[in-house]
């Protein structure tokens, strides 16, 4: 036929026509050319004399049809271009053979067994139907798929984009054969989700964050972790937000309508510790033993501080209650500190210590208001009595105001008290001081002493009753 190319199977030899007339061009097995045709109708060499300089046919004199046949050839390289501009124009290619250029279709393909391991795996994933095989690609309704439900693709690689509709909830872009309201869909404008059973889940979206649905409960949190799946963060309901472990809440975050932060709503034997650059146990409060301690971790009482209080407006109780049943001359126009032993004090806050009667046994480290009392014995052993006898208490050596008391003895050997309550504001560092004078010799601190275990010659109680 005009504008062929036969191959002899025997003996190698290729015969072309020129398509003019019965004459023809052989080309041995040796690549020897012969016979009477013009080759200038055919418009190059078959086989070229130089690498890449001669082509097969021109563009106004193309081949018809070439025959690559699997019986003929077994392997055909093609390292050019391919062009193909009539639609009746076939090219018939071994399945071995390799395109090393790149192939430019401009009319029609039919496929007719051709595999393609290096596009779709390690195995053939695209056939023609022409030899008994699968199509590579299939179509049902409005659906087409790539390979048929017999086979699966191993690996694709892209290398510019893959474009999806955005989706929805209910019907993802991305999701499974066996769960089709199950994957990934375009939920916002730079955001995407993560769908289950229709419901969306997990939103991520530029400049909001992430965001999840399924808000839980401690024993089912909406936020876990797959190998521990009763601890994490849930949410029971808006505003509400909860800390989880083991199912149990520790931590509770309520802005909706209660407004508070719980620790332990539980109520399980929980310790809470607070630790700081340098002290361990800050804050530690013993949930078993419903104790607080601000620096050790073994509080003793509902309250302990390991430390130095500084406070403003915070009561604080402070007291003390002494006694002396000590009878203790005076000495004329002379201010005498009276002392008072430890025997049956009660104290709190106040420092007291019985070092001498002319030494300081009263401290005062708090600030603040005091109510201040005492009571005083005496006996007076002039002849008709008529001294005269005064008791203060003083603070840093100044006389504290309203505390003085002054009397006349009444008769001789006659016992008579001094008594005396008032309110004092008192610094902080103060000594205090109970002090009496007389302007007579005779007159001493002093009890009959008949009855009783403890009696006393002199009653001195102080109570800070502010909350500095």
């Amino acid at each position: 036929m005009p504008g062929e190319v036969f191959k002899h199977v025997e003996t190698k030899e290729f015969t072309l026509s020129d398509g003019s007339g019965a004459g023809f061009v052989k080309v041995d097995s040796n690549g020897v050319m012969s016979g009477g045709n013009d080759l200038s109708a055919i418009g190059s060499d078959i086989i070229p004399s130089i690498d890449d300089n001669f082509s097969l046919g021109s563009l106004i004199k193309q081949w018809k049809t070439i025959f690559v046949l699997t019986a003929l050839l077994t392997s055909l390289v093609i390292g050019g271009l391919v062009k193909l501009s009539e639609v009746d124009g076939i090219l018939f290619v071994n399945a071995s053979t390799k395109i090393n250029g790149s192939l430019e279709v401009l009319g029609n393909i039919t496929v007719q067994n051709i595999t393609a391991e290096f596009y779709f795996g390690d195995i053939s994933q695209a056939t023609g139907g022409g030899g008994g095989g699968s199509s590579p690609w299939n179509s049902s309704g409005s659906d087409v798929y790539l390979n048929d439900s017999s086979s699966s693709i191993r690996n694709i690689s892209l290398t510019g984009q893959l474009t999806l509709e955005d989706g929805s909830a209910t019907n993802p872009s991305i999701h499974f054969s066996g769960d089709p309201d199950s994957g990934i869909f375009r939920a916002s404008a730079s955001g995407i989700s993560t769908t289950h059973g229709g419901t969306e889940r997990v939103r991520l979206g530029f400049g909001n964050g992430i965001k999840i649905d399924f808000g839980g409960t401690c024993g089912i949190p909406g936020y876990s972790w797959i190998g521990d799946p009763n601890t994490g963060i849930s949410q029971p309901a808006g505003d509400d937000l909860r800390l989880c472990a083991g199912g149990v809440e520790f931590i509770r975050m309520d802005e909706g309508g209660d407004d508070f932060l719980i620790f332990n709503d539980a109520g399980i034997n929980m310790d809470f510790k607070v630790e700081t650059n340098n002290e361990e146990n800050m804050l530690f409060i013993d949930g078993g033993n419903d104790k607080i301690c601000i620096g050790c971790n073994v509080p003793n009482s509902t309250l302990q501080v390991n430390g130095i209080i500084d406070a403003v407006n915070v009561f604080v109780p402070k007291y003390l209650s002494v006694h002396t049943p000590v009878n203790m001359s005076l000495t004329q126009n002379e201010w005498r500190n009276v002392t008072f032993p430890d025997e049956g004090e009660i104290k709190k806050g106040i420092a007291h210590q019985p070092i001498g009667r002319l030494n300081t046994t009263i401290n005062i480290t708090a600030a603040g208001i005091y109510d201040i009392s005492y009571e005083g014995t005496f006996i007076d052993s002039a002849v008709g009595g008529g001294s005269e006898i005064a008791v203060r208490v003083t603070a840093n050596g100044t006389e504290i105001i309203g505390s003085l008391v002054e009397i006349t003895s009444p008769k001789q050997n006659a016992e008579f008290e001094i008594t005396d309550r008032f309110l004092a504001n008192l610094t902080a560092p103060s000594s205090v001081h109970v002090e009496v004078i007389t302007n007579a010799a005779t007159v001493s601190l002093q009890s009959e002493d008949l009855f009783g275990v403890h009696p006393s010659t002199m009653i001195f109680d102080m109570i800070k009753i502010d909350k500095q």
